[in-house]
């Protein structure tokens, strides 16, 4: 059974028993919670050789077209050894009954920060956000 740490993200009773009751990936020890989403947590995580991984844990819904979407993106980009250094790359997915759980290397650029940037400022009272498309995206979308 994994341990988890005390970390300075804030989870409600309801959330510590939907996410950290659960088994962690086979072969990965859970350490803390480095990071908290919309729809999921990242964890670091030990593997068995004693590397740092971060561990996103999502809950599986009706609907988890946009986590598949992410995986096949993950699994197309590790054909393109090019990028490795630009992206990190998955390093494994395990799809549980109630939970999918990606495993990356810790640190690196995730992939919505290598795709887009997104810069605020106000105009008129308002904050309005410019997207952009990064080149790597304008690369991988031809």
């Amino acid at each position: 059974m994994s341990i988890v740490q005390e970390s300075s993200i804030y989870l409600s009773e309801e959330e510590k028993k939907k996410f950290e009751t659960v088994r962690f990936m086979d072969g990965l020890d859970r350490l803390s919670l480095i990071g908290k989403g919309g729809n999921a947590l990242v964890w670091l995580g030990k593997g068995p050789c004693g590397q740092s991984l971060a561990v996103k844990q999502l809950c599986k819904s009706g609907n988890d077209s946009a986590t598949m979407n992410e995986i096949s993106f993950y699994q197309l980009l590790a054909a393109h050894p090019d990028l490795h250094s630009v992206i990190m790359q998955l390093v494994r997915c395990e799809i549980q009954s109630h939970f999918i759980w990606l495993a990356f290397p810790l640190g690196g650029e995730t992939m919505s920060k290598a795709l887009f940037s997104m810069k605020g400022q106000f105009h008129k009272g308002e904050r309005v956000y410019r997207i952009s498309a990064s080149p790597l995206c304008s690369l991988l979308a031809s």
